[in-house]
């Protein structure tokens, strides 16, 4: 049983939007930060300004295009996507033209923008697969689900339109990016309230809070704090063993030799017809079960020293994510460039290494590309700016 409540607070939600499927210890075998080591008054100023990151409007842009709430989006991806047919993962998306659709007609993959319907679409053009009629977003058994309007299926939840989802997706993105982003940062715990909620205010989240919260004692002390989505562990709780049928000891008479009789609590020795007894000795051992981990609604937490300094990952991680990571920083977060030119420079990092979607957001209020790099089983890259 793991006692990271962090990591069983990811398994045991499977709703959450955690859009990359890959656990903690892909995580930490490929994620790579940058370590910054700043008071709390540069974190501020680095979360507000360094990252130019604003919360806009998003305007439809040529080329595929969906309409999100609060404006739409334009995709870009590079390369072949037949590995997005099939159902979608645990934590993501699956697209489906009828409910009971072969693998071979499904698409699906993680969450790119926030909005499942319109990533359906994205996914269902990039696998050559035909357009969802009359789409609806609902889940079941925890899995998110875009399909027919008149094929959910009974025990369905629909999923609501929720009018913070852009912004949402962005949070997430943050969290997880390795190029500017909350992800991207070693702070100590007070900078890292500070960035947390710089963050949620500049994504007009302002109904969020941020809280510090224990690392767990179990586990070894890290150098950097970790800012994460919040969560409560519910104590360890005892339970009684299951104490099947009650045994009463066997008399050994004073005249047998004790060596050749059976131990008074052995399967011969016990008769298992007789009355139950209230004698102590009899009563089952209690059995631990596990902690109940939730997840808080709308509060980023802080854990400090949670963590691990992310050059002591490098040996164990893909030179290519060190490189994509350095030339997004260096080529579109340090300079200012606009959208078209952000999507050549992201197209030539990646290559032809397997990538998630490339997500593309046009914001024409934006005065610079921003980028975010989120890595788990594979890479995504999402860009949000203005067109030249």
């Amino acid at each position: 049983m793991s006692k990271d409540p962090m990591r069983r607070l990811r398994a045991a939600d499977p709703a959450a939007r955690l859009g990359l499927a890959a656990d903690d210890a892909m995580r930490e075998a490929i994620m790579t930060t940058d370590h910054t080591d700043v008071t709390s008054g540069q974190a501020k100023d680095e979360a507000r300004a360094g990252r130019a990151r604003r919360r806009r409007r998003v305007v439809l842009s040529g080329g595929l295009a969906a309409a999100l709430v609060g404006g739409g989006v334009a995709y870009a991806a590079v390369g072949g996507w037949e590995w997005n047919r099939g159902t979608g993962p645990h934590d993501g998306l699956t697209c489906l033209t009828q409910w009971d659709s072969p693998e071979t007609e499904r698409s699906g993959g993680p969450l790119l923008t926030g909005d499942p319907i319109a990533d359906c679409e994205e996914y269902q053009a990039l696998t050559g697969l035909p357009a969802i009629a009359d789409p609806v977003a609902f889940r079941v058994d925890g899995r998110l689900i875009v399909g027919p309007r008149g094929e959910v299926p009974a025990g369905a939840t629909l999923e609501p339109v929720d009018p913070d989802s852009l912004a949402l997706r962005e949070l997430e993105a943050s969290l997880r990016d390795e190029v500017d982003g909350l992800g991207s940062q070693c702070l100590d715990e007070q900078a890292a309230v500070v960035a947390a909620r710089a963050e949620l205010d500049r994504l007009g989240l302002d109904d969020w809070a941020v809280r510090v919260q224990e690392r767990d004692p179990s586990q070894p002390e890290q150098e950097c704090a970790e800012i994460t989505y919040a969560f409560d562990v519910v104590p360890e709780q005892q339970e009684p063993a299951d104490p099947g049928p009650r045994r009463t000891p066997v008399a050994v008479p004073a005249d047998e030799d004790p060596a050749s009789s059976p131990e008074p609590w052995s399967s011969a020795a016990a008769r298992t017809d007789s009355p139950a007894t209230d004698d102590e000795s009899s009563a089952p051992a209690p059995q631990p079960t596990d902690d109940v981990v939730t997840s808080v609604p709308r509060t980023l937490a802080v854990i400090p020293h949670h963590r691990p300094h992310p050059d002591s990952l490098r040996d164990q991680t893909d030179p290519f994510v060190y490189q994509l990571r350095d030339a997004l920083r260096a080529q579109i977060a340090d300079e200012c460039v606009d959208l078209t030119t952000a999507e050549q420079i992201a197209a030539e990092a990646i290559g032809a290494e397997h990538h998630w979607p490339t997500v593309v957001v046009e914001d024409p209020q934006a005065s610079c590309t921003r980028v975010d790099l989120e890595v788990g089983g594979s890479v995504q890259v999402t860009l949000r700016g203005p067109r030249a």
